[in-house]
């Protein structure tokens, strides 16, 4: 613009070769950062092999195109709003109706247990969450994006521990927080129909950075008391695939070596983030021993959420979620981890898990 407005031609030609020595300089930073990740993830393929495939798959995506999406009426649409609103309630299909009353709230708990019922926040804990915000990763329907966040933890550390402070004193998330913009993507089979497209939630960074504070203790009080279930590896650290994999084949080479055959059963939960129910959640969070503001501020993070889908830029109407963990929230799949912990109580057969993929071995 101010090179239009500007009449001399000598001060349009001098802004022109700045615009050109930024645009150039803009490139070599880019290169740089390529060439730099690159060979970051070329020299961790011996110790770090799930860094490398992770940088490698980013390359190896292609995103397809939405739709045409059949109607209720069988009949394919092209309109944007229209494809968000199917995918929309397609999404809003798989939520679970929440139990009116939980097995679980009858259980007595005991009194002398380890519980967690509130924490200290500093400014630490929130540059260190911020520092382990991606750059690239998508900002929320807040519009605030990961690399402000970044580039400002000096100067908003500071009020964003006084937010949190109020947030997890008065148990409660800030309704705009709680929002969440979903984004299809393909999966696979007939692309005309909403079913196979798996709904990619993102959220705010604002409350991400909370999440991971909360997430952090969670886990080292869950850790600290062995609270979880030595036979889930999902989500865990120190724990992956290769892990559950291990334990399995060790477990049937045991059998094997007794002169016993094997029996196994792969069991796998259909829409499993999407179903949990938050009052069974809440209830075994008190079981376990997560209490006070703490539970007070999960409950409020889990209830009263609204999403819409995105297509081309495009909003659906917002629709309630009645159950669930967000997919795109940091403390989600804890949460999750902590839901499903008693799978294999009062079971016989040897279960390993890999978050919501369970195996049940039996010897014979």
């Amino acid at each position: 613009m101010q090179i239009l407005k500007t009449k001399s031609a000598a001060k349009q030609g001098k802004m022109r070769e700045t615009l050109v020595k930024i645009e150039i300089g803009l490139q070599r930073s880019h290169a740089a950062t390529h060439s730099y990740r690159e060979e970051k993830a070329i020299s961790a393929i011996k110790k770090n092999s799930k860094y490398f495939f992770s940088y490698a798959k980013k390359f190896a995506k292609t995103n397809k195109p939405i739709g045409p999406l059949l109607n209720r009426n069988q009949e394919y649409t092209a309109s944007s709003k229209e494809m968000a609103d199917l995918l929309s309630d397609q999404y809003g299909s798989v939520f679970s109706i929440p139990t009116k009353q939980s097995a679980y709230r009858d259980v007595v708990t005991d009194e002398n247990q380890p519980t967690l019922e509130n924490f200290f926040i500093n400014e630490a804990d929130i540059i260190d969450a911020i520092d382990k915000l991606s750059c690239s990763s998508a900002s929320g329907p807040d519009g605030v994006p990961a690399v402000l966040l970044k580039k400002c933890k000096s100067t908003l550390s500071n009020p964003l521990v006084s937010l949190y402070k109020c947030c997890i004193e008065q148990g409660i998330t800030p309704a705009l927080l709680k929002q969440s913009h979903i984004v299809p993507i393909f999966k696979s089979g007939h692309q005309g129909l909403a079913v196979n497209y798996r709904p990619i939630s993102l959220t705010s960074h604002i409350v991400k950075i909370l999440e991971k504070v909360v997430r952090n203790q969670i886990s080292r009080f869950l850790e600290s008391n062995k609270l979880y279930n030595p036979h889930q590896h999902g989500f865990r650290q120190g724990h992956s695939c290769l892990s559950q994999l291990l334990e399995h084949y060790d477990q049937i080479i045991e059998y094997l070596q007794q002169g016993l055959n094997v029996d196994t059963i792969y069991l796998d939960f259909s829409k499993a983030f999407n179903k949990v129910d938050h009052g069974i959640l809440l209830d075994k969070l008190e079981i376990i021993g997560i209490k006070g503001k703490i539970k007070d501020w999960i409950a409020s993070f889990l209830t009263d959420r609204y999403q819409r889908v995105t297509v081309n830029g495009f909003l659906s109407d917002p629709m309630h979620v009645k159950s669930g963990v967000p997919q795109g929230s940091v403390i989600g799949p804890l949460l999750f981890l902590i839901l499903i912990s008693d799978i294999d109580h009062n079971i016989v057969s040897h279960t390993s898990s890999f978050a919501d993929d369970t195996r049940l071995m039996k010897s014979i």
